[in-house]
């Protein structure tokens, strides 16, 4: 087996790290990012308010007395100037006092872009695609034109698989010829990698050209399931940040309130969550003289019935309306919703009245129990979603230590613009991918 040598490209909340690591067996030779994603703020008691997405990362490797030589660019995380040729990168004093980089005989790089002008929530209109993008294209220009490994990956929104996706394929397919890489493109989900949490992604994969051979080799599949109850089984007692972090809203107790009242302690039988109940069986009216009358201050009463003629108004109209409301688990084989903003704060532990504790969403997204966040929870609970489930990071590169481990003898026999669907057993017909290029 080759001893691989590794590095990251702004790791985030540190998932696609933490799975690297565990498929190559030993922490990364390196890491860059960009100004500001370790910065911490401080409240006036001297607490932490505040802590960027790798500080949370950095924090739980000084733990282990592993902290990778961290670099910064130069240059803001959305900075459009894509050109490399005049890139600096500086050292962060703070957390390492190594040299520059060695990017000698890199094998593998692995990279957190930001996925905002693909996100499902909000795809960017045409004249934000660029800014929006930016970050993705820059990382993968530097990674290829600079450090040359013999793979590149990196993970973002399910949309760079569609559609919606093909004008930023093609960017990163022209970059692949351009740079003598191949680029396989890896659609997913987090379910299929022994976790119980529903979240589709796509994952890129540059591949080095091998002399005049530029195919790409087949990706294996995964489809290894679990249950929610035996995934939250697993968690130990002397997992830290157990606690809840947050109560239901008032509006959010008004609401399950109702659905409580409708159908009693087995509304979970019956019902998924309290907007798609109400909807389905229109209670509108119900609900709202529900809310009228329940033993809250006003405000919340109000706010409760204006929301309620607000989501009935748009359904109306054909348009959807946007919600943070309880909703739960059907059966122990359901999925938990992907880790967002969203879902923290409206999904209901599968059991109990609750909402998930941090170590619960943590563990969602594969961290080891000694990751901690830290900061007001409240103000810094988002950050675990912006990340990469530790196993399916885990899997996508061991898939690339298999290519890089075999690289001389590993058939490659598809085409150089390659797509593959693991959610389906099925892979896209060779013309399909052709025409991408």
């Amino acid at each position: 087996m080759k001893e691989i040598k590794w590095g990251c490209i702004q790791p985030l909340t540190g998932g696609m790290y933490i799975g690297a690591e565990y498929a190559i067996g030993k922490p990364a030779s390196w890491v860059i990012s960009y100004p500001g994603l370790c910065g911490i703020k401080y409240k006036q008691d001297g607490t932490i308010g505040s802590a960027g997405n790798e500080y949370n990362f950095l924090q739980w490797c000084k733990k282990r007395d592993e902290v990778p030589p961290y670099f910064v660019f130069d240059r803001k995380i959305f900075d459009t100037n894509i050109d490399v040729d005049n890139i600096n990168i500086l050292l962060d004093e703070n957390w390492s006092t190594a040299k520059k980089p060695d990017f000698k005989n890199t094998d593998i790089i692995v990279s957190v872009p930001v996925c905002s002008g693909l996100s499902q929530a909000t795809i960017a209109e045409d004249d934000t695609k660029d800014e929006r993008n930016s970050n993705m294209i820059f990382n993968a220009t530097y990674a290829l034109k600079v450090i040359k490994p013999k793979v590149y990956i990196f993970e973002n929104a399910p949309a760079l698989y569609s559609h919606n996706g093909e004008h930023v394929r093609e960017i990163l397919n022209k970059l692949g010829k351009e740079c003598g890489y191949s680029v396989g493109y890896f659609k997913t989900d987090t379910q299929y990698h022994d976790n119980p949490q529903k979240r589709p992604r796509t994952f890129v994969m540059f591949l080095q050209y091998r002399g005049k051979d530029k195919g790409f080799p087949t990706f294996n599949y995964e489809h290894k399931t679990t249950s929610i109850k035996e995934y939250f089984g697993r968690i130990s007692k002397n997992a830290s940040q157990q606690d809840l972090f947050a109560n239901f809203s008032e509006s959010n107790q008004i609401l399950l309130g109702f659905i409580k009242s409708k159908f009693g302690d087995n509304y979970r039988e019956v019902c998924r969550s309290v907007m798609s109940t109400i909807t389905r069986n229109d209670l509108w009216d119900e609900a709202i003289e529900y809310a009228n009358n329940f033993d809250a201050d006003e405000a919340s009463r109000n706010k409760v019935a204006k929301f309620l003629n607000h989501a009935r108004s748009k359904l109306e109209m054909g348009k959807n309306y946007y919600s943070i409301t309880p909703w739960w688990a059907e059966t122990e084989e359901s999925k938990v919703p992907s880790c967002m903003f969203k879902t923290i704060y409206s999904y209901m532990h599968p059991t109990e009245d609750r909402l998930l504790s941090v170590r619960e969403w943590l563990h969602l997204m594969g961290h080891p129990e000694d990751f901690e966040l830290y900061g007001e929870v409240g103000d810094n609970i988002s950050r675990i979603g912006q990340n990469v489930p530790v196993n399916t990071a885990k899997y996508i590169v061991s898939e690339a230590v298999r290519f890089v481990n075999n690289w001389d003898t590993i058939e490659r026999n598809n085409p150089e613009v390659y797509m593959f669907d693991n959610t389906k057993y099925k892979e896209t017909k060779p013309s399909k991918a052709k025409r991408l290029f």
